[in-house]
C-alpha cells in the first residue's frame, strides 16, 4: 500500500458513514483514486496535466481541468530541473517559492460549483498550494453535501483552509501532513 493510500484510509476511512461519491481534486496519476474503485459508488477525478490523467483507472470518471475560484485557463508550472509532473502547480504561491520554473501545460479551470455533484461524502485535495481557491469555488458543493473533505498541507501552508471551513461548521482534525474537516451534526 503506497502512503497516499494509507494517508487515506487511516484518516479518512474511519469518519466515513457514507460512500456515495468521492471527489479526488490533483488526482495526478490516480494514487489517491485507482486503489478505492470498490469502496465507492462514483469516483470523480479532476487531473489537468494530461500525462498525468492517462494514469487513472478507465472505470473512473475523469474531468481533465483545473479547480479554482474561477473559469478560465492557466498554465501549470514546474520546477526547471525537475521531470516530477506530479507537483506541477498553477498556484502563484507556489510558483513563486521556486527560483525558475517552466511551464508545462495551459489547462482549463472551471469551479466545482458549476459541475452541480450531488450525494458527494468525500473530497480530497492536493492542488500544490491552491487548496484555497479550490475550496472557495466549492463552496455551494460543500454546504449541500456536507462531505468529508482532506486537503495537504505539509509545509503548514494551507492552514488558512481550516479556518474558512470552521466558519462553515467544520470541525478541523490533523493527521500527520494532512489536514480533515467533517461536518459538525
Amino acid at each position: 500500500m503506497r502512503g497516499s493510500e494509507k494517508k487515506i484510509r487511516n484518516a479518512a476511512f474511519t469518519r466515513l458513514s457514507s460512500w456515495r461519491t468521492y471527489i479526488d481534486i490533483g488526482a495526478a496519476g490516480g494514487d489517491t483514486a485507482n486503489p478505492f474503485i470498490d469502496n465507492f459508488d462514483n469516483i470523480i477525478c479532476f487531473e489537468p496535466n494530461p500525462n498525468q490523467a492517462r494514469l487513472i483507472h478507465p472505470d473512473i470518471t475523469i474531468y481533465k481541468c483545473a479547480l479554482a475560484d474561477y473559469t478560465g485557463t492557466a498554465d501549470l508550472y514546474m520546477p526547471e530541473h525537475s521531470d516530477n509532473e506530479e507537483h506541477a502547480s498553477m498556484a502563484p504561491e507556489r510558483v513563486k517559492q521556486w527560483q525558475n520554473s517552466r511551464v508545462i501545460h495551459s489547462v482549463k479551470v472551471h469551479q466545482l460549483d458549476s459541475f452541480n455533484f450531488v450525494d458527494v461524502d468525500f473530497i480530497k485535495i492536493d492542488v500544490e498550494q491552491g487548496e484555497m481557491a479550490v475550496i472557495k469555488g466549492a463552496i455551494e458543493t460543500i454546504k449541500n453535501n456536507k462531505p468529508l473533505i482532506m486537503w495537504e498541507n505539509k509545509r503548514k501552508e494551507n492552514v488558512h483552509v481550516g479556518e474558512l471551513l470552521r466558519q462553515m461548521g467544520y470541525t478541523i482534525i490533523s493527521h500527520k501532513t494532512e489536514l480533515l474537516a467533517q461536518w459538525q451534526h
